[in-house]
């Protein structure tokens, strides 16, 4: 799926945990390609927080578009690298010690509405209470008192 308008969540679970909400989607991401094309089960559960325009390509297309075109399997590789990089990042955010910091960043991550193109969102987020909990991994209490203080500061 390629998210052309509005946002979509990813909750992904382990053995160990239940499903989290750990990424927004915003247009210009796509998922799903890892498994359509190996033909493996899904890890990561995915749903529209807001109205949102996706593109559906199905894994038999892309199988003949591969075939078809000779190199097209190297940009369909690079959707899974671009996500295990997008991995990488998230972890290495979700690490940050400091609260403030980590909400700070996951907010403008969740914001963007372009691909890699910084906050540039006019709507606001779709993430209630629980939402945000799980994105950010704090109280709400912690969340709330850091947000007044940002809306103190303007």
């Amino acid at each position: 799926f390629g998210l052309l308008q509005g946002r979509v969540g990813c909750w992904g679970a382990s053995p160990f945990t239940d499903p989290t909400l750990g990424y927004v989607a915003v247009p210009g991401d796509w998922f799903g390609e890892g498994p359509a094309l190996l033909g493996i089960t899904r890890t990561l559960s995915f749903r529209a927080l807001e109205r949102s325009t996706l593109l559906y390509l199905p894994a038999v297309r892309m199988r003949q578009m591969a075939d078809a075109e000779p190199g097209l399997q190297q940009h369909f590789a690079r959707l899974s690298e671009t996500a295990a990089q997008l991995m990488a990042g998230l972890i290495s955010e979700l690490l940050i010690p400091n609260t403030e910091r980590r909400l700070a960043i996951l907010l403008v991550r969740a914001a963007r509405t372009v691909l890699d193109t910084g906050p540039t969102a006019t709507a606001p987020l779709p993430l209630g209470q629980a939402q945000l909990g799980e994105l950010v991994g704090t109280s709400r209490a912690q969340r709330n008192r850091i947000l007044r203080g940002w809306a103190e500061q303007g």
